[in-house]
């Protein structure tokens, strides 16, 4: 019974002095708000073409490997479909 009243006495502690820290934002954390701002205005570009040429060049390849990938998973059905006669 001792560990459980102990227990909600810790929780108790941390939940004051959770509640009553007061700390600065860093100047990571604003560089955060302010990525977060840019994507989240609507001006009709997809969230994942925000980030400029980076994310063009990243879309561009994925397409491109997902062609690819689809073309070679055909050709392997296709051979699977109609082996090759001995």
């Amino acid at each position: 019974m001792s560990n459980l009243r102990s227990a909600v006495i810790l929780g108790q502690l941390i939940r004051r002095q959770m509640s009553t820290v007061k700390e600065v934002p860093s100047s990571r954390f604003q560089r955060l708000k302010e990525v977060q701002a840019k994507y989240g205005v609507e001006d009709g570009i997809p969230s994942y073409m925000k980030g400029g040429f980076s994310d063009r060049i990243l879309f561009g390849t994925t397409l491109i490997l997902t062609a690819v990938g689809l073309v070679m998973s055909g050709e392997v059905l296709y051979k699977l479909s109609y082996p090759a006669k001995e």
